[in-house]
């Protein structure tokens, strides 16, 4: 039972962001359009579901989420698929896959959005882990700029990890260093700086 509550949590919460955000699968680039919304504390905090979890493949899972996103042309959708919502809660149990899913040339732009947004509730230090190996491939041409700069500010939900970290010494000398990149555009550029100096917190 506690299980099934935990996943219609997760499913509400996720529908909701995607009301909220009005995102689609054009992939609107992160903070084009930015609305000022009131923090919700729920959002503020990892999910944590101790009751019995297993593993599920999460390729196929993906998969599946990128195809409802397309279906429904919107990303709250993917929580009513009880396998994704699972994922979201226990997302640091697939860091080897999630690493692996964005390094994988087989998979679009799309795709690997789809997997940034069943990131978003892994703790701050696992979290910068995957955005140092997303700027890494990029740097090594083996993803589009916008997976790095959907890590770095998704245009999915409130949590927004990485600007609401924005003090953390961690978070500063990762964005320096990837904001350093050779051909990274302006707007990745803008993006980091907007962070950088807490402006982008007053979006959230």
């Amino acid at each position: 039972m506690a299980k099934i509550i935990w996943y219609f949590f997760a499913l509400i919460m996720l529908l909701w962001e995607g009301s909220q955000n009005g995102n689609l699968l054009s992939c609107n680039r992160p903070y084009q359009a930015p609305k000022k919304t009131t923090p919700d504390s729920i959002m503020l905090k990892p999910l944590v579901d101790h009751s019995p979890y297993t593993k599920v493949s999460f390729t196929k899972a993906v998969l599946k989420g990128a195809a409802i996103v397309e279906r429904t042309n919107r990303y709250g959708a993917i929580g009513e698929d009880k396998k994704l919502a699972g994922i979201y809660i226990h997302s640091n149990l697939y860091i080897k896959e999630i690493k692996s899913f964005l390094a994988d040339p087989a998979y679009s732009t799309d795709q690997k959005i789809i997997v940034i947004c069943l990131i978003q509730n892994l703790r701050l230090d696992t979290y910068l882990d995957i955005l140092n190996y997303t700027a890494v491939l990029y740097k090594n041409q083996k993803v589009e700029e916008m997976v790095l700069e959907w890590v770095i500010a998704p245009n999915i939900n409130k949590r927004q990890i990485i600007a609401r970290s924005y003090k953390d010494p961690k978070v500063r000398q990762l964005l320096n260093q990837i904001r350093q990149i050779n051909g990274l555009s302006s707007t990745t550029r803008r993006i980091i700086q907007q962070i950088l100096t807490g402006e982008e917190t007053k979006f959230l």
